[in-house]
């Protein structure tokens, strides 16, 4: 299967999205399915992206990315894609300038661990502020 969605955690705080071999159209699907998920519960949700293999499709990864901010789910928090794919890390530091909005959700990880301590970092400031 080119993508899984599932908890991350006993609390349903995040939700794992796993994508191997996939396609703009699997993106879309995984998203739909994290939407999904997300309704079932009511508090926020973030989302860990694991990028396994490291390989976006072709077509244009700004429009595909910045569909996912202009979806309504109040719920959504960030969107942390794990990944140590050098192109992908320069999309993404390239999308935070001309994506509006991106800065705001996105965030990037080399690992998932990493992706889980910049979760809990983020949700520790929120709970400061």
């Amino acid at each position: 299967m080119p993508f899984s969605v599932e908890w991350d955690n006993s609390d349903k705080t995040i939700i794992y999205v796993r994508y191997e071999r996939w396609s703009w159209d699997d993106f879309y699907n995984a998203v739909k399915v994290s939407t999904d998920l997300s309704l079932t519960v009511n508090h926020q949700v973030d989302i860990i992206a694991h990028l396994v293999d490291s390989i976006i499709p072709q077509g244009s990864a700004f429009s595909h990315s910045g569909a996912v901010l202009k979806q309504d789910n109040q719920k959504l928090g960030l969107i942390v894609v794990v990944t140590s794919n050098g192109f992908i890390l320069s999309l993404m530091q390239v999308s935070s300038r001309i994506v509006p909005g991106w800065k705001n959700k996105y965030r990037m990880s080399a690992t998932l661990e990493k992706a889980r301590e910049l979760i809990a970092n983020e949700r520790q400031k929120s709970i400061s502020l």
